[in-house]
């Protein structure tokens, strides 16, 4: 019969071994730690208007004359891209204050504290990044907005 405490070695050097590779290959094929810039990255900021313009010339070969004549239409585009986007971000931001509005009666008082002082910094958001959007909205609840941009 073998010895137990034979074989309990035999484990624990197994143990050991396999730790300690995984230890010392961890350390050596590691990522180096790298310091990251907190300032931003600079991007180009190209506008929709010369996006589309140099990609449909590029495509299409437009002639200058042909750019020009398509130029008021792209604009048009963008302005109502512009404003669907707007009105997207904020019913986004409405669907928040009304998810918080339903959340309210399940939380504890102190959650409750948390959550209103949320809902008010987001009310500020809104006021502050659509005022006409707000007032399109209190004009069709029969409430009126004091700030319309």
């Amino acid at each position: 019969m073998k010895n137990p405490s034979k074989d309990f070695v035999l484990i624990a050097v197994a143990l050991f071994a396999i730790l300690g590779c995984g230890y010392g290959l961890g350390k050596r094929f590691a990522p180096i730690a790298v310091e990251i810039d907190p300032a931003p990255l600079v991007v180009e900021d190209a506008s929709f208007e010369d996006l589309t313009l140099s990609k449909l010339s590029e495509v299409l070969g437009l002639t200058k004359e042909q750019i020009a004549d398509i130029r008021p239409e792209i604009e048009a585009t963008n302005d109502k891209i512009t404003a669907s986007r707007k009105k997207a971000l904020f019913e986004f931001y409405l669907h928040i204050r009304e998810h918080h509005e339903k959340m309210d009666p399940t939380l504890d008082p102190a959650q409750q504290e948390k959550l209103r002082k949320s809902r008010d910094t987001l009310q500020k958001v809104i006021e502050k990044r659509f005022p006409r959007l707000l007032g399109k909205l209190d004009s069709t609840t029969g409430g009126g907005s004091k700030n319309r941009d």
